[in-house]
């Protein structure tokens, strides 16, 4: 991570299971929020924003399967 990067998201991807197999809700997601600056998530209904929040907080449903890798402030968040 950069000296100025103070989040770091890393190939993060949720799945959740619903009925006959599993639904992925994201994949695949990189970004890097740097000290003093703004990030906006903008996006279609669905396409997996409020997930994504969720997944950085670490409060998705029971049951979801997450992957990848988050990183604040030079601590790793996810295992």
């Amino acid at each position: 991570m950069s000296t100025d990067s103070i989040t770091r998201i890393s190939g993060l991807s949720a799945s959740n299971p619903a009925k006959g197999g599993t639904v992925t809700a994201m994949c695949d997601v990189s970004l890097e929020l740097r000290r003093g600056a703004v990030l906006a998530l903008v996006g279609k209904s669905g396409c997996g924003k409020t997930t994504l929040g969720l997944s950085i907080l670490q409060l998705l449903p029971e049951g979801a399967e997450v992957g990848g890798e988050v990183g604040y402030d030079d601590c790793p968040l996810s295992e």
